[in-house]
């Protein structure tokens, strides 16, 4: 993993956990539960099949030892077809204080067998870990052991987009412009002033931006917001506090960009991710 990045990447790669459930039972129901999240999606059903669709439209019967990866803003549509028990987690890497490490990888969509297995268990002890009460600086280092874990586990399993890595020297020069984003959500963002920042024409910017990280400088920004938005939500935040914190005048603007980005407008998403994260005994 360390030898496929530069080295001047390192000291700002964070992890979070983000959320997530061992052995979560489900009852049967139709195919039509999605989830989309701005975090990396894992999912393992140790006993029962669980149905998923692929990004090609057709269904797949997950088995025990499959590890199921969902990544940042992929749709994921799954059921159960039975009484299914379910471990998933929300989890999130990232470089420069929020650029999505994986998206320089090339995530298989299903891990399979040993490393499938792997992966699984240590969802599962991930999560009983986060649940419980410790001391603060234990309890995050080994919180950090378990995801780095998982991280290991994940590339060894990808390819690395070596295109995409060429330009992440350029993503440096970018980093003055993502702290401000990053910073700032609660405000209004032009190109001009944040190309100043760099001393670049917007132009110049904008063609930076897709370049590196394949997407447009306002849509970095909307993305980045709308998870902001996300954990704002998660923690209790209505909607037109969320909104408001987020530099959005009116809330049903808000809620209209957070339906097209995730699927469900702010408060069923709130509901449907409590309810996949909640910890449930099987």
């Amino acid at each position: 993993m360390a030898q496929q990045l530069p080295d001047w990447l390192g000291p700002s790669l964070a992890y979070r956990f983000l959320g997530g459930s061992a052995l979560r039972r489900f009852a049967p129901h139709g195919p039509g539960c999605l989830i989309v999240r701005s975090s990396l999606s894992l999912v393992h059903t140790p006993r029962e099949p669980y149905h998923c669709m692929l990004p090609d439209g057709t269904w797949h019967v997950a088995r025990d030892d499959e590890v199921i990866c969902v990544p940042a803003g992929m749709r994921h549509r799954f059921d159960f077809r039975s009484h299914g028990l379910l471990s998933g987690t929300f989890s999130s890497y990232t470089i420069l204080g929020g650029t999505d490490l994986l998206g320089f990888y090339r995530i298989p969509l299903i891990i399979r067998g040993p490393a499938g297995r792997r992966i699984g268990r240590l969802m599962a002890e991930q999560v009983r870990h986060e649940g419980t009460q410790a001391d603060g600086g234990l309890h995050a280092a080994r919180s950090r052991r378990i995801g780095f874990a998982i991280l290991e586990e994940l590339l060894l399993a990808s390819q690395l987009d070596r295109g995409r890595l060429a330009r992440l020297v350029e993503l440096g020069r970018l980093r003055p412009v993502l702290d401000h984003i990053h910073a700032h959500l609660d405000q209004p963002l032009d190109r001009g002033g944040l190309a100043a920042l760099v001393g670049l024409s917007p132009v110049r910017l904008a063609a930076l931006f897709r370049e590196v990280l394949g997407q447009s400088l306002m849509a970095y920004v909307r993305a980045r917001r709308m998870e902001k938005a996300e954990e704002l939500l998660l923690a209790g935040n209505g909607v037109a506090e969320t909104a408001g914190s987020l530099g959005f005048c009116d809330p049903f603007h808000f809620s209209r960009q957070f339906k097209a980005a995730r699927g469900m407008a702010p408060l069923r998403f709130r509901e449907t991710i409590r309810s996949l994260a909640s910890p449930c005994s099987p």
